[in-house]
């Protein structure tokens, strides 16, 4: 439980920190009004951050509406981690990463004050949604707007297959 708590502040902390340093966003009108009800599989804007190669979109696929904040890969952990921001409904982003990950071994959800923390094992990655609600409410570009850290863990062993 502590490394669960631990893992969610620290997250919390790193979106508060983007979100103050964040750039104005270039997205247009269309792809900021284009919200839905269920989260469709990869479909990015094309003026968001683009994923690595070595996401496993066909597996964890972003919201619709995903704007990306940050991608960054960590060597240390062959992993990923993954911000961004969507107009969907938290506990909507919810049910859509559990049911992602419904065939993962481990899969648990812990609810948070602000949010849920979904975390699994599935062929060897470890997965991490951390899903918030208020982390960006002091950024009036993203305020509103539920944040969605991803972290990937593991990333070479999927490769190897």
């Amino acid at each position: 439980m502590k490394k669960v708590l631990t893992l969610f502040f620290t997250s919390v902390l790193i979106l508060a920190l983007v979100g103050c340093g964040a750039k104005e966003s270039t997205a247009n009108e269309a792809n900021s009004k284009n919200v839905s009800a269920e989260p469709k599989q990869g479909q990015i804007s094309s003026n968001s951050k683009t994923l690595p190669a070595s996401y496993p979109n066909e597996i964890l696929p972003l919201a619709a509406d995903a704007e990306i904040i940050d991608v960054r890969e960590n060597p240390a952990s062959n992993g990923l981690e993954v911000i961004y921001v969507s107009e969907n409904d938290i506990g909507t982003l919810c049910d859509y990463y559990e049911g992602a990950l419904k065939n993962a071994k481990d899969l648990s959800t812990y609810e948070t004050s602000d949010g849920y923390v979904v975390s699994a094992k599935m062929d060897g990655i470890g997965y991490t949604i951390t899903l918030s609600k208020d982390v960006m409410k002091s950024n009036p570009q993203h305020a509103g707007k539920v944040s969605v850290y991803i972290i990937l863990t593991g990333l070479e062993s999927a490769s190897q297959k």
